[in-house]
């Protein structure tokens, strides 16, 4: 027996009562196995979340994805802590949170060897793109309007199993 959790993000409005930030997500899974050597696989998932914002009665902006949070520092790389004790880098002035993330995935498994007198040999390739996209915010005049991030990666393995 499996247990599972549920978290509710969100919001205090203006009157002090709670405001659930509305998302929506989904994974997309395609599998497939050409030869009883070979697997080919690709996977795309997403998710989104809502702006949430409120205006207080002295005209803050309060809430998810406000307007009024700085992007000036988005593209900035962290500083060095600069201590031969390590620590995290320091802050570097993105306070826009996520709008959305999405991931695609494609590769495949091929096995060279797979015996029940020798094991099985086998080596995987694959690639993944991630992207990052932030809420608007106030930015500056190198920072563009809803700052982005993206990642592409490769990954290699070789695996053996013993019989």
């Amino acid at each position: 027996m499996s247990a599972s959790t549920v978290v509710i993000q969100g919001v205090v409005r203006p009157d002090g009562t709670l405001e659930p930030i509305r998302n929506y997500h989904g994974l997309f899974s395609l599998e497939t196995h050409p030869t009883p050597k070979l697997d080919v696989y690709g996977y795309y998932g997403g998710e989104y979340a809502q702006r949430t914002v409120y205006t207080t009665a002295q005209g803050y902006l309060i809430g998810y994805g406000a307007r009024n949070l700085g992007d000036g520092g988005c593209y900035n790389l962290p500083t060095n802590p600069g201590s031969a004790t390590g620590g995290s880098p320091a802050a570097s002035g993105c306070a826009s949170p996520t709008r959305y993330i999405q991931e695609g995935l494609i590769g495949f498994t091929y096995r060279v060897v797979n015996s029940p007198k020798y094991g099985r040999f086998q080596y995987q390739v694959n690639y993944q793109y991630m992207q990052r996209n932030l809420w608007s915010g106030v930015g500056s005049a190198t920072t563009p309007s809803g700052p982005r991030g993206l990642d592409n990666m490769f990954f290699t393995s070789m695996r053996y199993y013993i019989p």
